[in-house]
């Protein structure tokens, strides 16, 4: 009887599993943030926004399941990348806001 008072205690704890969707979106994200990162672009208001949305995610769905991958770095890019990447990337982190907080809006 304590055996299964356990597994459901155990089962009521586990953070939900995130949409496949929104996690390949956040991989996507952290990709673009390494972008610019490794580009050397002013991307502070971006990184921000990017790491509330994280960790609002983190607490529903778990640490493990919105952790910072390790994203190698890009090859053959130059200074003058900035502009278009820095575009991309606040393009994408509006879609990924609207997805996040369309996810968290649904009872866990």
């Amino acid at each position: 009887m304590s055996l299964l008072l356990a597994l459901a205690l155990a089962e009521a704890t586990a953070p939900a599993a995130p949409p496949p969707g929104l996690q390949f979106a956040f991989w996507r994200m952290a990709a673009f943030k390494s972008q610019a990162k490794s580009l050397g672009c002013n991307a502070g208001g971006l990184d921000g926004e990017l790491e509330a949305v994280r960790k609002q995610l983190a607490k529903r769905y778990g640490k493990e399941a919105f952790a910072w991958p390790k994203t190698p770095p890009p090859a053959g890019r130059s200074e003058g990348d900035c502009y278009m990447s820095l575009m991309v990337y606040r393009t994408n982190l509006g879609d990924f806001k609207r997805d996040a907080a369309a996810a968290l809006a649904v009872a866990p």
